[in-house]
């Protein structure tokens, strides 16, 4: 499907193959300014993954998707972080659960998730992160909390997520540097706060 009008919310969560789903991610006029068409795309990618518990043919495909439209509405910035990277980082893990490790593959390679995590955090180490977090929730007891706020609680939440799933990934990489220096993010994980701090 590469001509006309790019199909609707409606029409993309019908789709009941792989193939279909992948002819519009291909697309060269996918939306820009549309955030619930790809909340839509990349729900029904993730159900589609989850075909795999029922052993649906084509669920690593739908996988393979899912992390695609993840990445795309990421790249044109139609979804902010706060909704994409955590969500990418789960699908990797599953994708791991569920089919196994492909070398190569962005999304069932751990060394690739992993180096990739690492890549986009390596201005800051584990610590940094940490006190960065404890900073964004830490608010004098007398303001209010408002939407920027609660902004703020879902960026330390995906940041929890995103260890969490990473550490699932971890436990597929050989032993080495790699999984030493991804180790020590997992160790983290519960010293993130959640909850406002005085």
């Amino acid at each position: 499907m590469t001509s006309g009008k790019v199909p609707s919310e409606q029409h993309v969560a019908a789709f009941q193959a792989a193939h279909e789903m992948a002819d519009v991610l291909h697309r060269s006029d996918l939306p820009r300014d549309n955030a619930q068409w790809w909340r839509v795309v990349i729900s029904a990618c993730n159900s589609g993954m989850l075909g795999a518990e029922f052993g649906t043919i084509d669920a690593d495909r739908w996988a393979q998707l899912l992390i695609y439209s993840l990445d795309k509405a990421r790249e044109l910035r139609v979804l902010g972080d706060e909704e994409v990277i955590h969500r990418r980082m789960i699908a990797c893990a599953a994708a791991l659960r569920y089919f196994g490790i492909r070398k190569g593959d962005e999304g069932r390679d751990p060394k690739l998730i992993v180096g990739r995590f690492l890549a986009e955090h390596q201005d800051i180490s584990p610590q940094e992160f940490v006190d960065q977090c404890v900073k964004i929730l830490s608010i004098p007891h007398d303001v209010p909390i408002d939407a920027t706020f609660q902004e703020r609680i879902r960026h330390v939440t995906s940041a929890r997520m995103t260890l969490q799933a990473l550490c699932d990934v971890v436990e597929y990489l050989e032993s080495g540097p790699l999984k030493e220096a991804a180790v020590r993010w997992c160790d983290i994980e519960p010293l993130l706060p959640n909850h406002r701090i005085h």
